[in-house]
């Protein structure tokens, strides 16, 4: 529930490319993990790390070369997460008492959504290392869940937590969107959003990723036939064609995605090259 809830054992680098100062930072914080779990954390951690050095971008020579990657071991007295009682049925009202509270229907409405007291995290890791450019709190509990933002979490459940991981780095990292297109109102009802990974404009030549467009022919490349309900396809193109799909950001109509099916959409899937060139934007800088 809070710092009295565990203690911060440390700060471990687990993948260097040189001085904190010239390269780009990645924490992964524990929470949930009791002081005799921890050696799980570092295997854990271990894990995160070598999965994201094998998804493209992060597995080309310059990116991986510009990565440092720690790990910040804080025990916890009870492990797991908080499971409230949920709007969407989820949750069992179990409270476990975390450094960092972390808590699964951390909005109120939605179980698989899992976040805490991102303040203490950052606080925590600034008294650490605070050159660093992003932290991922890692929660140890057997159910899925994550959550991005200004720090992200997930969780070590499901048989994906290693790219929902990566995932909610697409989020907090580098400013991409959920591309799912369930969960929200069935129409888009806002206007342009900020993402570069997702737009209302349907038209191939005049959307914001226009310069990648591989896609030729109608404009949106894939509209959905029903707005009702998510667009099952088949897409009608390649896998990885560049155009305008309909459904993103958890809605069935009125945004459009680059490509039919994306790591921001799907965790089996990699990211598509509109997200591939907003992560190299964000990494170049920090190239060797």
């Amino acid at each position: 529930m809070s710092r009295s809830d565990g203690n911060v054992v440390g700060l471990r680098h687990i993948a260097d490319a040189g001085s904190p100062e010239a390269r780009w930072n990645l924490v992964i914080v524990a929470d949930g993990y009791t002081a005799a779990q921890l050696p799980r954390f570092a295997a854990d951690a271990d894990q995160v790390r070598d999965r994201l050095f094998e998804v493209p971008p992060f597995n080309r020579p310059a990116i991986r070369g510009a990565i440092n990657i720690y790990r910040l071991d804080v025990s916890s007295t009870d492990s797991g997460a908080d499971k409230p009682r949920c709007e969407d049925g989820g949750g069992t009202g179990h409270i476990s008492r975390t450094f960092f509270d972390s808590t699964f229907c951390s909005d109120g409405k939605t179980q698989r959504l899992l976040y805490g007291d991102a303040r203490l995290v950052m606080e925590t890791v600034d008294e650490h290392l605070p050159q660093w450019h992003q932290i991922i709190v890692l929660v140890n509990d057997s159910e899925r869940g994550g959550a991005g933002g200004n720090v992200a979490w997930f969780s070590n459940g499901g048989d994906d937590w290693r790219e929902v991981a990566i995932h909610e780095l697409g989020h907090s990292a580098f400013g991409l969107a959920d591309e799912y297109d369930y969960g929200g109102p069935a129409q888009w009802p806002g206007g342009e959003p900020d993402e570069p990974n997702i737009s209302t404009v349907r038209d191939i030549g005049r959307v914001k990723w226009h310069g990648s467009v591989t896609a030729t022919g109608a404009s949106p490349t894939r509209a959905n036939p029903n707005c009702d309900h998510s667009d099952q396809g088949p897409s009608g193109v390649g896998a990885n064609i560049v155009g305008t799909f309909e459904g993103a950001k958890y809605s069935h109509c009125g945004l459009y995605r680059p490509v039919w099916n994306c790591m921001m959409r799907t965790t089996s899937a990699p990211f598509c090259p509109v997200c591939t060139k907003a992560i190299i934007e964000v990494m170049d800088p920090f190239a060797p």
